[in-house]
């Protein structure tokens, strides 16, 4: 059986205060989303320019990007754990 999960295990370790790891993880993630967007933007002005086989993966890749920042951040805010 598992040892229970207490509140010192989950802890951020890296001594910030809270209000500054959610800013700094807010902050990654609005950029992450401009770079995304930006990338996605790119990628549909370039799209007659470039082989189905390089178009695809620039969108998912863009796509993915938006999905681990989002995880990351709602790591971030709602455990508090800056690996997020």
């Amino acid at each position: 059986m598992p040892a229970p999960i207490d509140a010192e295990m989950i802890a951020p370790m890296s001594g910030l205060p809270e209000r500054t790891s959610v800013r700094l993880a807010s902050g990654l993630w609005a950029a992450t989303m401009l770079i995304a967007v930006a990338g996605a933007a790119m990628t549909v002005v370039a799209w007659r320019n470039l082989a189905l086989g390089d178009a695809l993966p620039n969108m998912g890749s863009a796509f993915a990007g938006v999905v681990y920042a989002i995880l990351g951040a709602l790591i971030v805010r709602r455990v508090h754990n800056l690996i997020g």
